[in-house]
């Protein structure tokens, strides 16, 4: 439309947008494409605390404003035992529920166990 509104300016605030318009799309499927990327090559390694936890070079925090842990336990999926831990957080919509699967290596079901009750306490 602007374009067709305005003879002077019309065609480059087009341009312009189409330009825009071009950087956001890229901009999402570039973030959508490494963070699958990321956790397609598993965790190297994951530090969990009473806060939060950050894997992946992803900090994952429930104590932020509104935002509470919601539970925590130990699920196997396929082959793989992880740790799954839930919480949720205010967004602008409303309240949001994230799940975080921290992979636990092999050996250390016992150490998940202890973390996942202290978590839960």
């Amino acid at each position: 439309m602007f374009w067709f509104l305005d003879n002077e300016a019309g065609f480059v605030v087009f341009l312009v947008m189409l330009g825009l318009i071009g950087l956001v799309g890229f901009a999402w499927r570039f973030s959508a494409w490494y963070y699958r990327k990321q956790n397609l090559e598993g965790a190297k390694e994951a530090y969990i605390a009473q806060s939060g936890v950050y894997m992946n070079r992803r900090l994952y925090t429930w104590r932020l404003f509104n935002a509470k842990l919601l539970k925590v336990e130990i699920k196997d999926d396929k082959a793989l035992s992880v740790l799954k831990v839930c919480y949720s957080a205010f967004t602008v919509p409303g309240p949001q529920t994230y799940t975080i699967r921290v992979p636990i290596p092999i050996g250390q079901e016992e150490t998940a166990k202890v973390i996942a009750l202290q978590l839960n306490s």
